[in-house]
């Protein structure tokens, strides 16, 4: 097992929060790429909203889900959008 330490106790992931819930839920339902703005007024929150998005970005990883953040000329703020099966791209 890869999340086995040394002494026998294995690591398992935790719970999601609600926040963490909540921008999943806003990224999997969206029909076009998001910019954070736009996530931070749907959850009514800015707190830990960067960390969130790199959290659901490193769980899906290995799941043929890529959470990808990407700058837009027009606007100059990153925008997160999901793909399927692609590389993860700044």
């Amino acid at each position: 097992m890869k999340n086995k330490k040394k002494d026998n106790i294995i690591s398992f992931p935790t719970s999601p929060t609600k926040l963490e819930r909540q921008v999943e839920a806003i990224l999997f339902a969206a029909s076009e790429p998001l910019d954070v703005e736009t996530i931070e007024k749907r959850v009514q929150t800015t707190s830990n909203l960067k960390k969130i998005l790199e959290n659901l970005q490193e769980t899906y990883k290995n799941r043929g889900i890529n959470l990808v953040r990407k700058k837009t000329l027009a606007s100059r703020s990153p925008s997160v959008r999901k793909t399927v099966g692609a590389t993860i791209a700044e």
